[in-house]
């Protein structure tokens, strides 16, 4: 489908704009992504807050997957911690609000594991977690990975085990040689 829109209409809408930010993102070209998410702020910019939550919620979160990939971890907790804003805010009324929350809980707890703040990693990771209901298999793994490293570097061994042992589907699991027996 985001295919089929003309090249040259991808700078008409902040909607639109996402949508080129989408194609790229697709094809894994995060670093390309800054310019349309840049060019949708900017149109938003003017926007009535009520009536463009989900647009806002969408380039923050496109916002989260760039600064990941680029390292930058200021502007993942910034985009993360804005997002949550908006959905308390003015975006619990959307439909995907929940899957949008523990994706912005889980981008937040990644920044802050690796700020080294491992209490709040973990606070913010098992949230997001528990409100994981209909997100991407992939953004509940991730969870559970960043939980399980925060455990085996705070010496909690066989906690970090078991974490990780979750994020494998249940055929798969198997217990490393002398951990926790499951």
């Amino acid at each position: 489908v985001l295919a089929r829109i003309p090249v040259q209409r991808l700078t008409d809408t902040p909607e639109l704009a996402l949508a080129a930010a989408t194609r790229l993102l697709l094809a894994n070209r995060f670093a390309d992504m800054r310019s349309h998410l840049a060019r949708a702020e900017a149109q938003l910019a003017g926007a009535d807050p009520e009536e463009s939550v989900a647009t806002r919620v969408a380039l923050l979160l496109f916002s989260t997957a760039v600064a990941r990939t680029l390292g930058d971890n200021a502007a993942l907790m910034a985009a993360a911690g804005r997002a949550l804003d908006e959905l308390s805010a003015r975006g619990a009324g959307l439909p995907a609000a929940p899957g949008y929350r523990a994706t912005a809980l889980a981008n937040l707890g990644t920044g802050q594991l690796w700020a080294g703040r491992l209490g709040a990693a973990d606070t913010t990771l098992a949230q997001g977690l528990a409100e994981a209901d209909g997100v991407p298999e992939a953004t509940r793994v991730n969870m559970l990975g960043h939980l399980a490293l925060s455990a085996a570097v705070s010496g909690r061994v066989t906690e970090a085990e078991e974490t990780a042992l979750r994020a494998l589907p249940a055929g798969q699991r198997r217990p490393c040689a002398g951990g926790a027996r499951h």
